[in-house]
């Protein structure tokens, strides 16, 4: 990627692997951040109210993940095969590292894509999300037929895609953005969803720095800040920071506070990588 001065980030369509890809660019700076938004919505709904700041030090890449951020195109099928469409991603872009930034479902993709491509990420930021772990073989032949499936898209529908939950999701409700209820209402990424989590990761720990970065009001089930606080203690060297008033998407709620911490992070942390 070019050398540019600070840039408004905006939406760019490319090719990768042989589809069109959303993904928004702008910023400036010697890092590279790689924003991975998780399944209630794409890159701009989780990113929009921070890339700007974070893109006044480093650039910004924020894609729109195929069948979750981007729901015209089929998703990726399971961790692996995002983890390969993201490398193609940085391939197209000429961007060889990055300090990737994930929230929710994009912790676990960011997390993946450190453990499987170590070399291409400098930094990991997981923003109220983790490592998915490998599915158990009886999950796996239970949502490979069609009364299973149907059952587990059931389950998770019931459990991750109801506008009720923003209740819990928020430390203040009316911070959520419109097309977050939308999201929630019509859910039309839940295939892709699904798909993922049917087809658990089992990626390897990063080697990367770590920084686990969660809302305090995060109510949401598993995603308390307590995971957050026990998460970090499990990764050697893992820094954690609380973000108050927020829940489950502190950048959406406090991004003044998120972008501090995050680049805080990625100054003292992450060593700086050159194009």
């Amino acid at each position: 990627m070019p050398k540019s001065t600070n840039q408004p980030v905006q939406l760019q369509t490319l090719m990768v692997l042989g589809q069109p890809a959303r993904v928004f660019v702008g910023g400036a700076g010697p890092q590279v951040l790689l924003l991975l938004h998780g399944g209630w919505g794409g890159a701009a709904m989780h990113w929009s109210r921070v890339w700007d700041l974070l893109g006044a030090r480093c650039r910004i890449l924020a894609p729109d993940l195929p069948g979750l951020g981007d729901v015209t195109q089929p998703g990726r099928g399971n961790f692996a095969g995002y983890v390969a469409w993201l490398e193609a991603l940085l391939d197209t872009l000429a961007v060889d590292k990055v300090v990737c930034i994930g929230n929710s479902f994009g912790a676990s993709l960011a997390w993946s894509l450190a453990g499987r491509s170590p070399q291409r990420v400098a930094g990991l930021v997981l923003v109220d999300g983790f490592a998915v772990a490998q599915t158990p073989s009886l999950l796996l032949w239970l949502g490979q037929r069609r009364p299973g499936r149907a059952l587990l898209r059931a389950m998770v529908q019931r459990v991750s895609f109801r506008p009720a939950l923003l209740q819990r999701a928020f430390a203040n409700p009316a911070r959520a953005p419109a097309e977050l209820h939308a999201s929630l209402t019509d859910a039309p990424q839940l295939e892709a969803f699904v798909d993922c989590l049917l087809h658990g990761d089992g990626a390897p720990p990063p080697h990367a720095p770590v920084l686990v970065l969660w809302g305090e009001a995060d109510r949401l089930p598993g995603t308390r800040v307590a995971t957050g606080c026990t998460l970090a203690t499990k990764l050697q060297g893992a820094q954690f920071v609380a973000i108050a008033d927020a829940g489950h998407f502190p950048q959406l709620e406090q991004p003044a506070a998120f972008t501090a911490a995050a680049l805080a992070f990625v100054s003292d942390r992450v060593a700086v990588t050159r194009p």
